[in-house]
């Protein structure tokens, strides 16, 4: 009896493992053969970015930016630096300096703008230097600032990143998203909403899709929304980098020639002071 107990035992343990195998063979094949779940229609892809176009009135230029507020700085990163994305293009990259001229501004700055001879100098708010910039728009209202800059800069874009204002876990996302403008030659436009002025300047400037970064509507037939929320920020930086992975690397889009590389002051990192509020 003990005997055939433990034979039936050891029948049993081949059947369970038998079945396990079995089981663990289709769960395997149904994931090799399961498709990638399909875009939501209206959701922008690498593909749209690849298809984008725009073009300039102004092509090299000197960023000036003014300290009154964090966003300056985010507004005139495309602006110093892009890709051209006309359709004879071969995406050359236009770099120029981006810096911060307050009233007080640095020694350091003083003198680069000295030796450099910048021209076409570009002014976002209230700057401090005795240089005077081709074309400026001051006070510290990024809104303004944002809008008036596209469309003095941008004679065409296809596409817009729209950075909610005033708030903190926006201006998270942003911070991640703004190089895919440089990328893709977009203009960045600050806003409370999207209303029906803004909605004018993005018809006239031929916006086709729009990247948003916090609780904003969309624009356009196509459009990627980030919330920036703290509960899915983690997400939504993942879903960014990839997008712009995705762009560099394509052979359509940079091919993966992005040969430069960014050092930046460890303070970087540290949130900025203002009067962003958690929203």
């Amino acid at each position: 009896m003990k005997v055939s107990g433990s034979m039936d035992k050891k029948k049993m343990k081949k059947i369970v493992s038998l079945g396990l195998a079995i089981l663990l063979l289709a769960i395997g094949l149904g994931v090799l053969f399961l498709e990638k779940p399909e875009k939501k229609a209206g959701e922008l892809t690498v593909e749209d970015l690849l298809l984008s176009r725009s073009e300039r009135t102004v092509t090299e230029c000197t960023v000036l930016s003014s300290g009154q507020t964090p966003y300056h700085t985010m507004i005139g990163t495309p602006i110093a630096c892009y890709y051209d994305t006309t359709p004879e293009s071969t995406r050359t990259q236009h770099i120029g300096p981006l810096l911060v001229a307050e009233s007080d501004t640095s020694r350091p700055v003083e003198r680069f703008l000295e030796m450099y001879e910048p021209k076409n100098v570009i002014g976002l708010g209230d700057i401090g230097t005795d240089i005077e910039p081709n074309i400026q728009v001051g006070g510290a209202n990024p809104r303004t600032v944002s809008e008036l800059m596209a469309v003095k800069l941008w004679e065409h874009s296809d596409g817009v990143i729209l950075v909610k204002a005033n708030c903190q876990n926006a201006y998270n996302i942003a911070v991640a998203t703004v190089p895919l403008a440089s990328y893709v030659n977009i203009p960045v436009i600050v806003t409370h909403s999207l209303d029906s002025s803004l909605r004018a300047t993005l018809e006239k400037l031929g916006v086709k899709y729009s990247i948003v970064c916090g609780n904003l509507d969309s624009y356009g037939k196509k459009a990627l929304v980030l919330k920036g929320g703290e509960n899915n920020l983690e997400t939504e930086l993942e879903i960014i980098q990839d997008l712009t992975r995705e762009f560099i690397e394509h052979p359509d889009g940079l091919n993966n020639k992005v040969t430069y590389i960014t050092m930046a002051n460890p303070l970087d990192i540290t949130e900025p002071k203002s009067d962003l509020k958690k929203c």
